[in-house]
């Protein structure tokens, strides 16, 4: 049996539970059939008949439109809780960034996004977020902020560990959006298994350097014909850079994957490829490697 919790903004816990057979084996509910609109988190565990927990894998897919064409955004859920979160990017006025916070606990917790901006300054803003709730912060509404990118820490000042997940999106009817969690850790090393560059698609790297150390990043690309190209820079403390691979010497056009490694200090990278065309941005997808094990709990914040 698996059950779901949907943990509302005013601390409102809703359960419902499914079966899932005995492994290998894969359920799918659709959550409008539980859950009038609502905004909402979610816990996800699965348990045996005689209440034992089970291993799973959870993912998450929203969609909305109508009519002219479907879009959505997914997102894999986390097994842990934590008192930090960083991501390496985030967008003010070209995109509309959100964070969702989770809270599964019966306390309260105090929780401050900081924001460092291409600018050079970093901006503060500290919100509470409720036992047993979800608190969705739109930075298009932090006004102290001005329009750019930026990287993102969420620290829990006070309270119990939470989960956070950052979505993003663009356009009248949002026909650009991706979603996913953020990682509860620095890395010295970070993995891409998949990368492109050609006259329809663009990838990029962004490196976010939340600590008070300078840190020397190599970029290792290996190509599909066997070909390693480098890259290297050095990330300033509390700075973030965007890295356009086909932009670099031999990169214009290829099929690539990625290891991003730095000396002393951690950082945290993510990957970026949109297309059709570099301009257009009519599509987009962001993801990122995480320290993620598969674990019988999970939560999603959005």
């Amino acid at each position: 049996m698996v059950t779901f919790d949907f943990l509302q903004p005013d601390g409102t816990v809703t359960p419902q539970t499914a079966s899932l057979a005995q492994g290998p084996a894969r359920v799918k509910v659709r959550v409008t059939n539980w859950l009038p609109y609502t905004m909402h988190g979610t816990r996800v565990a699965a348990l045996t008949a005689a209440g034992a927990p089970v291993p799973v894998v959870v993912e998450r897919t929203t969609t909305w439109g109508t009519g002219g064409g479907v879009e959505g955004h997914s997102s894999a859920g986390t097994s842990w809780l934590s008192p930090t979160w960083y991501f390496a990017e985030g967008q003010k006025g070209f995109l509309e960034t959100h964070f969702a916070i989770l809270n599964p606990n019966l306390t309260a917790a105090s929780v401050r996004l900081s924001y460092t901006h291409e600018n050079g300054q970093t901006y503060t803003q500290t919100v509470t977020v409720g036992a047993t709730a979800k608190v969705e912060v739109n930075v298009a509404n932090f006004s102290t902020m001005p329009d750019g990118a930026f990287a993102t820490t969420v620290t829990v000042l006070t309270g119990p560990d939470v989960a956070v997940e950052r979505s993003a999106y663009r356009g009248g009817a949002w026909e650009i959006a991706y979603a996913g969690m953020g990682s509860p850790a620095l890395g010295t090393t970070w993995h891409f298994a998949d990368g492109v560059t050609s006259s329809t698609y663009a990838t990029s790297f962004i490196l976010a350097n939340p600590t008070t150390t300078a840190a020397p990043v190599t970029l290792t690309f290996v190509k599909t014909d066997g070909t390693v190209v480098t890259h290297t820079l050095t990330l300033a403390a509390g700075a973030r850079t965007s890295v356009a691979v086909k932009t670099l010497p031999g990169m214009a056009t290829a099929e690539f994957q990625t290891t991003v490694t730095t000396t002393g200090t951690g950082i945290v990278a993510e990957r970026l490829t949109y297309w059709p065309g570099e301009c257009s941005w009519r599509r987009l997808q962001h993801l990122r490697m995480l320290r993620r094990a598969v674990a019988s709990t999970g939560a999603e914040a959005g």
